[in-house]
Order: C-alpha cells, then structure tokens, then sequence
C-alpha cells in the first residue's frame, strides 16, 4: 500500500519541488527525497481532512521552503 501510494504522489511532489526550487538547485534531489521519508513517517498521523497528493506537498513545501532559507544564510 505505502509503494503505491508513492508512486502515485511522487511525480506531484516533484513538480512541486521544481516549482519552488528550480531543477537545477543543487539540493533538489535531497529535498525530494527528505520529504518522501517525512510522508512515509507521517502516514500515521495522515486524517483524511484532505487529499493524499495535498498532504504529501505540504510536506515537500516546508522542505524546500528550509532549503532556500539554509541557501540564504550561506549566502550572507
């Protein structure tokens, strides 16, 4: 149950990343795959008040929200 539904959420949670990071971003790959271990330990507290796709975003959105601040402060 838990590979199919990361096959079904990952392509989203790519794109998602894409959008907030841009493809080329050197923690792209780590962001994805931080936020696909992240929805596997959430499952449990998952309480259908939406959609699988949407809980697994929000994941992937708090990862690379952290990842630009981290590149931000590498930067100063």
């Amino acid at each position: 149950a838990m590979a199919q539904l990361l096959k079904l959420v990952a392509p989203g949670m790519m794109r998602a990343a894409r959008a907030l990071l841009g493809r080329l971003h050197p923690d792209f790959d780590d962001v994805v795959q931080q936020s696909l271990i992240a929805l596997v330990q959430a499952m449990p507290t998952f309480r259908m008040e939406c959609s699988p796709q949407h809980f697994a975003n929000s994941i992937v959105t708090r990862f690379a929200l952290a990842s630009r601040r981290r590149e931000a402060k590498r930067d100063e």
